[in-house]
Order: structure tokens, then sequence, then C-alpha cells
């Protein structure tokens, strides 16, 4: 849908994410082509979503203006677990 994932480099991993509502997918350079990835917990929903990198912590921070409560609208995808939290 429209605004609810993001492209974002991942250094570690020397690959682009694409990650959002839909779900996470890599790109496989070699094979140029778009890997699915399983993931844990309960990631962004919406729309009009922006999203950081910090490469120290191999994480992204990932915003999404379209909830409910202005509390939940802060996720973190973890690139080495594959995990989206909510910090609280």
């Amino acid at each position: 849908p429209y605004g609810a994932n993001n492209l974002v480099y991942i250094s570690s991993r020397k690959q682009f994410f694409y990650g959002g509502t839909d779900g996470v997918w890599y790109l496989d350079f070699a094979k140029r082509k778009w890997e699915s990835i399983k993931t844990e917990g309960v990631g962004p929903q919406g729309i009009d979503h922006c999203a950081a990198y910090d490469p120290k912590r191999d994480r992204i921070y990932y915003y999404c203006r379209d909830t409910k409560k202005a509390n939940d609208n802060f996720f973190i995808y973890d690139v080495k677990k594959s995990t989206w939290t909510q910090p609280k």
C-alpha cells in the first residue's frame, strides 16, 4: 500500500531492506531478486511511515503516523533477530 513500507540500506547485511505493513524483504544483489523474511512480533500498520537505520545497534527505528493512540506509533526492527518490538 501507498506509504506503508520503507526502503533502507542495511550496512551489516550489505542489502536493502524493504518493509513495514506488508512484511519484510531483502534485496539479493547476486540473484537480482527480493527475498521475503519471516519476522517475529507485530509490525507497524497504516500509512505515512518513516524509518532510520542505527548501524551501531543494527536495528531500524520505525515511526508510523497512522495509529489510534500516540504511544503506539513507534517500532524497532532488530535486523539480526528479524523481530518487531515496541518500546514502552
